[in-house]
């Protein structure tokens, strides 16, 4: 799995979080200019590994009454980045919960 494709792969799992949340307005936060970019048209998807992706994460998108996508520079998403480099090495990294793992357990959702 690439890189972008990773990046494709947690905005998936965050909107689909988002919406087991019932939320109605969505900022997603990556530091992947690519699929900033993609998402805002501003560039095209060429990659045939990220056409299906886009297409799934467009549909995802269309479920929320307001959605913005947002560049955050790799220094300034250093633990993000770390544990999406842990994941990628196949490491389970634990973190304290935070308010969503909360939300979720107490849905039942977790």
């Amino acid at each position: 799995m690439s890189n972008n494709e990773a990046e494709y792969q947690a905005a998936l799992l965050g909107l689909r979080l988002a919406q087991q949340l019932r939320a109605k307005t969505v900022e997603l936060l990556t530091d992947s200019e690519i699929l900033v970019n993609q998402m805002r048209g501003h560039s095209r998807v060429n990659s045939p590994h990220l056409q299906p992706l886009h297409q799934q994460l467009c549909h995802q998108a269309a479920h929320f009454q307001q959605i913005a996508f947002r560049h955050i520079p790799r220094e300034e998403n250093q633990l993000a980045d770390a544990l999406a480099a842990d994941a990628l090495r196949g490491q389970c990294v634990h973190t304290r919960p935070n308010p969503i793992h909360r939300l979720l357990s107490r849905r039942g959702r977790r």
